[in-house]
């Protein structure tokens, strides 16, 4: 009988107890190429280089290259969209970095209204991320670099999510996206009927 209550509580605290990712991703620019890498617990799950073509995003290891597809209209955009959004209401966020590094030798001003205009947008955009997240630690740092040819831009992030929150933002977000559906095709319905 013991046996039982300890498997059973475990299997609860592995669903209910957050999972701690270590989220690094950097990428420069003017190269077109970049590194991503998750780590949970300080164990790498998932170490890729990274090229970005006009519709493909490829992903290379020692072992295997992976090519990831995107269209903006393919069925799918939606769903995963969905899933984001519930799964960012759902996770902690304890923090996030993002390092830009901006630089054209040619023309000084253009480095200085694109820095500028970096740092509006994205100070617009971690105030928001303040906001729903209060307790996470946000850090940006935008430097425009005159004498060099250089873009690049990296982004690194602690957050943790517990298994049931990851299982729930999926069902939820299939559920949106099945009732959008229906009513999409329900009033295609109604109108060619009409």
């Amino acid at each position: 009988m013991e046996i039982a209550f300890y498997i059973v509580a475990t299997l609860i605290l592995i669903l209910v107890i957050p999972i701690s990712f270590n989220v690094k991703i950097t990428y420069n620019i003017s190269k077109n190429r970049g590194l991503a890498q998750v780590r949970l617990w300080g164990m790498s799950l998932f170490f890729y280089r990274i090229k970005i073509t006009s519709k493909k995003i490829i992903l290379k290891n020692r072992k295997e290259t992976k090519t990831i597809d995107f269209d903006i209209n393919a069925p799918n955009v939606d769903l995963i969209n969905e899933i984001q959004q519930q799964l960012f209401s759902r996770f902690f966020l304890k923090e996030l970095t993002l390092y830009i590094n901006w630089g054209n030798q040619k023309d000084a001003s253009t480095v200085a209204l694109a820095v500028s205009s970096l740092q509006i947008a994205l100070n617009s955009l971690f105030t928001y991320i303040q906001s729903q997240k209060p307790t996470a630690e946000l850090m940006l740092y935008i430097k425009p670099k005159y004498t060099t040819n250089n873009k690049f831009i990296s982004f690194k992030t602690r957050f943790s999510i517990s298994l049931t929150n990851i299982v729930q933002s999926i069902l939820k977000a299939k559920i949106k996206i099945a009732k959008k559906e229906t009513l999409k095709n329900n009033g295609k319905k109604l109108q060619t009927s009409n």
